[in-house]
């Protein structure tokens, strides 16, 4: 059995008309009909009874058609699939990673990581918490390392990979030695990012913003004080960081889309990060204080 009996057979079953199904293979009706005598003498079977109208398939061609179509359908998936495939595994790796992450994303995780798969190309975007699960649902992102809100975790899979302590920051002229979330109430707040979280107060709220450097001048200047990731504000001089009582703290997940079937590439990287000791992160907070 050739491809071409199979297309010519298809055609004839598809059509019920030898003439059509001629002009659907641009070939004449003679060669046709010789090759379905030829197709059907070599399997010893009537596929089609002859009728004044066309042609009507045997029991023995419906279920030929049947199985051929089977066969073809997990043929054209199968080929989807491996040009999937193919496809993630040509274009880069696609990481999020959120503005607070990224003073030690680079020398402790992709710099690593790269040196130990050199065969990988790695693309890192800039993304913040609420972003991130659009970007995976959406297939923007391969994997992202971000906190996550409680509604995601039924479409996002996550693992834990630290938690990164809260700090009230404001301008050095500030001198409060501790701060709890009541007193946020009373302060002129800067929020990084586009939703306004539950521990702050809408009315006081003086400024939103997705750009770090613009909070950054705001609180350094005395216009507002904003809770952010220590890490985050590792290389700002010139605020006051002042710790919660009691603490607070962001857990910080590698996160990804639980719909999506992920490669090699995805497992080599949870793999390197599950692997990674991220108690580095707390001295950040230490060399701050």
């Amino acid at each position: 059995m050739t491809i071409k009996q199979i297309q010519y057979f298809t055609a004839i079953y598809e059509c019920k008309n030898m003439t059509k199904a001629a002009d659907r293979l641009y070939v004449s009706r003679p060669v046709l009909s010789r090759a379905l005598i030829d197709f059907e003498k070599e399997l010893g079977l009537t596929l089609f009874i002859r009728t004044t109208n066309g042609v009507e398939p045997t029991e023995q061609g419906r279920s030929l058609y049947e199985t051929i179509s089977a066969l073809t359908s997990t043929f054209n998936d199968t080929v989807k699939r491996l040009k999937g495939e193919a496809a993630r595994e040509h274009r880069p790796f696609r990481i999020g990673i959120i503005n607070s992450g990224g003073v030690w994303f680079y020398p402790h995780i992709l710099t690593p990581f790269s040196e130990e798969n050199p065969d990988l190309t790695l693309h890192v975007e800039s993304v913040t918490v609420e972003e991130v699960p659009d970007a995976l649902l959406h297939m923007e992102l391969d994997c992202a390392i971000s906190p996550i809100r409680e509604e995601f975790s039924r479409l996002i899979g996550k693992q834990h990979l630290y938690d990164v302590e809260c700090a009230l920051c404001s301008s050095p002229e500030n001198r409060r030695d501790a701060v709890t979330l009541e007193d946020l109430k009373d302060l002129p707040i800067g929020i990084f990012g586009n939703v306004l979280p539950t521990i702050y107060y809408e009315h006081n709220v003086v400024l939103m913003t997705q750009q770090p450097d613009l909070l950054h001048m705001a609180i350094a200047n005395g216009f507002a004080y904003a809770t952010l990731p220590m890490d985050l504000t590792s290389g700002w001089k010139d605020i006051r960081r002042t710790h919660f009582t009691p603490p607070l703290k962001a857990k910080v997940y590698l996160l990804w889309n639980k719909a999506v079937e992920y490669n090699e590439t995805f497992d080599r990287f949870r793999t390197f990060v599950s692997s990674r000791d991220f108690s580095f992160i707390d001295q950040f907070s230490k060399d701050m204080d």
